[in-house]
């Protein structure tokens, strides 16, 4: 699993990807942290799994997502 993203956002994702390693340990998680724009960039095109973002989606980052036909889903937040 790859995230990217936010680096106010990331430090918080590297505690999850590490509990969530403890509990399930064949499975690999990475953060990385290329910013909000970067990380939704390379979700967009298909690097990453998820992204971390520590702003709303921009319309042109989801015109982008729907043309590379990846799917958005919103946590907490999210508006």
């Amino acid at each position: 699993m790859r995230i990217d993203g936010s680096s106010t956002v990331g430090p918080l994702s590297e505690v999850a990807a590490e509990l969530f390693m403890n509990e399930y340990p064949d499975v690999r998680v990475t953060v990385a942290i290329s910013g909000t724009s970067g990380g939704f960039q390379k979700f967009c095109q298909g690097e990453t799994d998820g992204n971390n973002a520590s702003r709303v989606i921009k319309d042109t980052e989801i015109e982008e997502c729907r043309e590379e036909q990846r799917g958005l889903r919103g946590g907490p937040g999210c508006q």
